[in-house]
């Protein structure tokens, strides 16, 4: 049966937790997964034909299916620190500003502006001299 123990800890603490989960899964897979595997492989190649050695090999292997169960709890664990981490640095993080978008050019004032120069050519010709030189 599998029950939901919940303890509190300090922000600053659960990556620390986090990594010590992670190694606990890490150490158990190199440990009793792969080691398990490899030696179960080898004493299939061994003894082959030989029933007593399946009989171990089929326990063996159950063993190890015990053992990688363990480890998907571990990894539900460490998915529920990760999530919780991520829903108190979401709270602890300001709101994000709201981006107002550049407010349009005065295209009334740009149109009457073009309306005078269109009265005044010379003007306009006078400026065009001017910033030749």
């Amino acid at each position: 049966m599998k029950v939901t123990i919940q303890k509190r800890i300090e922000v600053g603490d659960i990556p620390d937790q986090v990594l010590e989960k992670a190694e606990e899964i890490l150490n158990s897979l190199q440990d009793d997964v792969f080691i398990s595997l490899r030696h179960m492989c080898n004493q299939v190649d061994k003894h082959r034909g030989k029933l007593s050695s399946v009989r171990g090999c089929v326990s063996q292997l159950e063993e190890v299916r015990q053992t990688l169960q363990g480890l998907i709890d571990n990894f539900e664990d460490l998915s529920n620190f990760l999530q919780g981490y991520e829903n108190v640095l979401a709270q602890l993080e300001p709101p994000p500003q709201p981006v107002h978008p550049p407010s349009p050019p005065d295209i009334a004032g740009l149109v009457d502006a073009v309306a005078e120069l269109q009265q005044h050519p010379e003007d306009l010709e006078e400026a065009s001299e001017e910033g030749e030189q």
